[in-house]
């Protein structure tokens, strides 16, 4: 089975993330936003990454669709979707893209 560590909202604790892709070690990394650092900082080095709302590079995308160990994650951050109403523009979402996994 493929592991994947998926984490959000580490809002610039690059010590942190660092330390988290230390004692995980694993092929398959999501940060689903607000990492509040530029897109390729080292620290992000590894990660599928979308943008969330305290991220200001325009170089993240606004979402992503990975297919990892045969199954399709749909990666963004709540904020596009309203997340804190209802889940329904997720769900609608990830499955207009068939995905198995919504992040």
């Amino acid at each position: 089975m493929t592991k994947v560590l998926i984490l959000s909202d580490s809002h610039g604790l690059t010590d942190e993330l660092n330390a988290i892709k230390e004692r995980h070690q694993v092929k398959s990394m999501i940060h689903c936003g607000d990492s509040e650092l530029d897109m390729d900082a080292a620290e992000l080095e590894g990660f599928y990454k979308v943008a969330g709302n305290c991220d200001f590079d325009v170089r993240y995308p606004d979402e992503q669709t990975l297919e990892i160990g045969g199954l399709i994650f749909y990666v963004t951050h709540g904020h596009l979707h309203n997340v804190k109403m209802d889940l329904m523009g997720l769900s609608y979402r990830a499955k207009e893209l068939n995905a198995d996994v919504i992040c």
